[in-house]
């Protein structure tokens, strides 16, 4: 049997909660608390239940007890998160300058913050999934 999790959004706040299907039915729950004054919104989740997403502007992930800021590319101004894999690596982008409409897909891997820079010609890429092997797909 299989195990499942899921996020969503209940009573105004957002919650993340995981299950399995093995014998008797677990369940955790658990808020996903913004950074700040902010507001929180979940883009993935992963086997063990660590929510990716974004919170007051910033990439962040909740692993039910902390909530833990993913940093900017080091000159941007933003960043959010949108896929994380069972190996707790998240990817998603960071947002440049003023207007926050130029972005280059990063990477987290708990140590260090990645630029996936452009294919050659391109100006913007965001990296929308990571795989278990740590293959990252998206666009540019």
């Amino acid at each position: 049997m299989g195990r499942f999790t899921t996020a969503a959004l209940v009573a105004g706040g957002i919650f993340a909660a995981s299950f399995s299907t093995a014998g008797a039915a677990t369940y955790s729950l658990f808020e996903l608390v913004p950074l700040s004054s902010g507001i929180s919104t979940a883009g993935a989740i992963n086997d063990s239940g660590v929510v990716a997403g974004q919170s007051s502007s910033t990439a962040t992930a909740w692993d039910g007890s902390s909530t833990t800021a993913l940093n900017p590319l080091s000159g941007y101004i933003r960043s959010d998160a949108r896929a994380i894999n069972d190996s707790g690596v998240l990817v998603g982008r960071s947002y440049c300058c003023g207007s926050g409409t130029e972005w280059t897909a990063t990477l987290w891997d708990g140590s260090t913050t990645t630029a996936l820079n452009p294919l050659t010609g391109g100006t913007r890429s965001i990296a929308q999934a990571i795989n278990d092997s740590g293959v990252v797909a998206g666009f540019s």
